[in-house]
């Protein structure tokens, strides 16, 4: 069904958006509620599939961060070492959430470790 009336949206599992008769990516619709949807579909066109497996690591703390990462399933953890070398989780991230903006838009190096938790 297509509909604009926020009544029905309201009572619906799962949205759609479209942009000049193109999907645009749920994940970026999601992570990104601010952007126009011109600019939603130009981030869908330029996406690049990764998947890893539970336990191996997406980032190392002091790495070059290259990419913008949307968790479009599964679970991250964020983790910093200590003082004795143990990797110490500050958070977790789930889907439709994302990482590596701040190493992006800053010194370009990983501020933390962050694996694939599940």
């Amino acid at each position: 069904m297509v509909t604009h009336d926020p009544s029905l949206t309201e009572r619906t599992s799962r949205t759609v958006v479209i942009s000049d008769g193109e999907l645009i990516n749920e994940t970026v619709a999601k992570c990104f509620v601010n952007l126009s949807h011109h600019e939603l579909l130009d981030l869908t066109h330029n996406l690049e599939s990764f998947s890893f497996d539970p336990g191996s690591n997406i980032l190392a703390q002091d790495q070059t961060v290259d990419y913008l990462y949307l968790i479009v399933s599964g679970e991250v953890e964020i983790s910093l070492l200590d003082p004795k070398g143990k990797h110490r989780v500050i958070t977790s991230l789930k889907a439709d959430q994302f990482f590596g903006e701040i190493e992006l838009t800053g010194s370009g190096r990983s501020i933390a470790n962050v694996s694939a938790s599940a």
